[in-house]
């Protein structure tokens, strides 16, 4: 009868809410287009009702677990449960492991969120303590070209009373202008790093994203230059006279306002690092992803310094690492072309690049 009462409902298309504890209508409900089952949600350790109305699922009405708590006679319980079908035991049996687990889940989603919550504030207090460290990493710079001016100019206030002695002395007088002319020359250099380092200090810088013509600044180094051409991820910056491919990520955009006429770029420190660079890699016996990283700095770092020709030695073997080496270089902006060593030097165990 009361399904009958249901599909009339449902052909007038009437709106509205059944509450019913039979349960071949939650297994009609199911089967049926037009209806939802739904559920109002039970704490099965205290046995108290929640006031939350899930949609989707047919809940258990706990009859038995209900008259327990309430204290009726076992012997009842035990009748009434030999009145019902198997049937229906095993559907009620159904509805409340489905119940159980829907809690479960819910409690693990809770959680998972929470993880969630708790991992973007880590995140976030991570990028604060990266931005404060690159803050103080430069403070401290500044603070030790400082000090090593303020040594030298000691050392000089010395000297200079030292050669004031002598300086009335004729043939004293050349080893004196050599002198002086080494100490200001050592002056200059200080005093133009000590500009370096203060004209970063000064210098703020953006998270918003980088184009061409904004100026930035290579992470972990005092470069400032200006981005000349983006190709996918990488950048053709300017530093000076130099243009070099670099990682975006590596790149910081700058405040155009905050950059000074005249762009900061440490030549000394450059021409130091591309005299100790060696033109030859040796990526025998790493891993794959290892061979991969150290291939990618390589030919960065020799394309930022200007080279025009580099070897990877990856060996013979499987031919795993030349193959990776010769995947990775087809799709290098800059590479002009490369092919394999001269058999005199390695032959196919090693491979010339040429920019």
């Amino acid at each position: 009868m009361a399904e009958a009462v249901l599909e009339e409902l449902n052909k007038k298309e009437i709106t509205g809410i059944v509450t019913t504890h039979y349960s071949n209508l939650k297994v009609f409900a199911s089967v049926t287009e037009g209806f939802f089952n739904g559920a109002m949600a039970f704490d099965l350790k205290s046995l108290k009702p929640l006031f939350q109305l899930n949609i989707g699922s047919p809940g258990s009405s706990f009859t038995f677990e209900v008259a327990r708590n309430s204290g009726l006679p076992s012997a009842v319980l035990t009748l009434a449960k030999s009145k019902i079908s198997e049937q229906k035991k095993d559907l009620e049996i159904t509805l409340t492991e489905i119940q159980n687990e829907k809690q479960y889940l819910k409690g693990i989603r809770k959680n998972a969120q929470s993880k969630e919550t708790q991992l973007d504030e880590i995140k976030k207090q991570y990028d604060v303590l990266k931005k404060d460290l690159e803050k103080e990493k430069k403070k401290i710079i500044k603070a030790y070209a400082e000090k090593k001016l303020e040594d030298y100019n000691e050392a000089n206030r010395k000297l200079e009373k030292m050669m004031r002695e002598f300086r009335e002395s004729e043939h004293k007088k050349q080893k004196f202008d050599e002198i002086r002319k080494f100490v200001d020359l050592n002056r200059n250099q200080l005093e133009d790093g000590l500009a370096d380092t203060a004209a970063v200090e000064a210098l703020q810088f953006t998270d918003d994203p980088i184009q061409v013509g904004d100026f930035v600044n290579l992470d972990a180094g005092l470069e400032v230059g200006r981005v000349n051409e983006i190709r996918k991820n990488i950048a053709i910056v300017a530093f000076g006279n130099l243009n070099t491919q670099v990682k975006l990520e590596k790149l910081t955009k700058v405040v155009k306002n905050t950059v000074a006429p005249q762009k900061v770029y440490n030549t000394s420190k450059t021409i130091e690092e591309k005299a100790a660079f060696n033109h030859e890699l040796d990526i025998r016996g790493l891993f794959k992803d290892t061979a991969m990283q150290a291939l990618e700095s390589f030919l960065d770092d020799a394309l930022m310094y200007g080279f025009g020709r580099v070897k990877i030695i990856h060996g013979k073997g499987t031919g795993v690492l030349k193959q990776m080496v010769y995947s990775y270089l087809k799709g290098y902006n800059g590479v002009s072309k490369f092919y394999a060593e001269d058999s005199r030097f390695g032959g196919d165990g090693a491979t010339i690049v040429e920019f």
